[in-house]
């Protein structure tokens, strides 16, 4: 006879079909619209309209009828665009500004003769004002910043508007910086003038560059210009922090001879989370900071995943210990190729126990 967990398993995959049955049954949508352009735009049931459904997802996410759109000339151009034969449509809304006949959508720009528009909360597309339709394009891919940066043939623009800079000379410079032949501009969030440019402009490293006497610092935090008399040495300790002639700056700002011995101070081989000088170690997620408790002997940062580290009494998260953490058993291992935290008694996320 079957066991009772054999008839739950068998209980549950009839009500599961039953389910889907229904949903099926109910749902008012017909054939997806060109669902390699978009997973939003289906036919009515009856195929004689046309709705807007995000990812298909009616039972949550409800449905919405296309306003007055013509089912068999409908198109679907991108996931929240589509077009018929006299109109264009930003999710389910007519879009009476933009020129139908001469729309064109290549990857992310979407552009007509006279403009160029961008996807934004709200009922009516976005327009990046004084933009040039025939050359304007995004500089970024979809993983770094899909639409922050972009340019024209005569201007560059930031979030879809037109950033007051020299163009011919305009440059990026590394992840804290860009400069044209006049100024150098700390670029998060916004352009932000920093200092003239007067010289030479050597990238220290993603957050800090030279230029004669001065080195600048900018992340995501607001910049700093170093300046001293002469540079006789600069050396790179993580993204944050540097040292200058035999002085350390976390961020741009001074740390204490008494906090930090910068003739020793030393990030591991190829992982700058964790630096060390002759007394102590140091987390660098941001400011320099002491890691508490650590053994300076035994202390090591995971190979794979280097916000973890251990020594030889505890597991640490970005320079924190991590208490109910298994010294022995813990480790790092890949799923879906990411990396995850674990011990014999479960997986942490950032440092806590899921």
């Amino acid at each position: 006879m079957p066991s009772q967990r054999s008839k739950g398993r068998n209980l549950v995959w009839c009500l599961g079909a039953a389910l889907a049955l229904l949903s099926s049954a109910c749902s008012p949508l017909g054939d997806p619209i060109n669902p390699e352009a978009s997973p939003n735009y289906y036919y009515s049931k009856g195929g004689d309209g046309v709705i807007y459904c995000a990812q298909g997802n009616w039972l949550k996410l409800g449905t919405h009828a296309v306003e007055g759109a013509d089912a068999a000339t409908i198109e679907a151009l991108a996931s929240d665009l589509a077009v018929d034969k006299d109109r264009v449509y930003y999710r389910w809304h007519p879009q009476a500004q933009v020129d139908r006949k001469s729309l064109t959508v290549k990857a992310k720009v979407w552009s007509d003769r006279s403009r160029v528009y961008f996807p934004q909360s709200g009922e009516t597309l976005g327009r990046v004002d004084g933009a040039d339709p025939s050359s304007f394009r995004y500089l970024f891919p979809d993983d770094v910043n899909p639409r922050m940066w972009a340019r024209d043939a005569k201007r560059y623009f930031i979030n879809h508007k037109p950033v007051d800079v020299d163009a011919p000379s305009f440059r990026f410079l590394n992840q804290g910086f860009v400069a044209d032949k006049d100024q150098i501009y700390h670029r998060n969030p916004a352009l932000r003038p920093v200092t003239r440019v007067d010289g030479p402009i050597e990238v220290l490293n993603d957050n800090h560059l030279r230029m004669g006497t001065k080195i600048l610092s900018g992340g995501t935090w607001s910049p700093v210009v170093i300046e001293v008399p002469k540079v006789d040495s600069v050396r790179e300790i993580s993204r944050s922090v540097m040292v200058v002639n035999q002085n350390v700056y976390s961020r741009g700002k001074l740390v204490p001879s008494k906090q930090v011995d910068a003739a020793t101070l030393k990030a591991w081989p190829d992982q700058h989370s964790y630096a060390r000088d002759r007394q102590r170690v140091y987390a660098t997620f941001g400011d320099l900071k002491a890691v508490e408790g650590a053994d300076l002997k035994t202390f090591s940062p995971m190979k794979d995943y280097n916000a973890y580290a251990k020594d030889a009494q505890h597991v640490y998260y970005q320079g924190r210990i991590v208490s109910d953490a298994d010294l022995e058993s813990f480790e790092i291992v890949f799923r879906d190729k990411k990396p995850v935290a674990r011990d014999r008694h479960g997986e942490f996320v950032m440092g806590l126990r899921r």
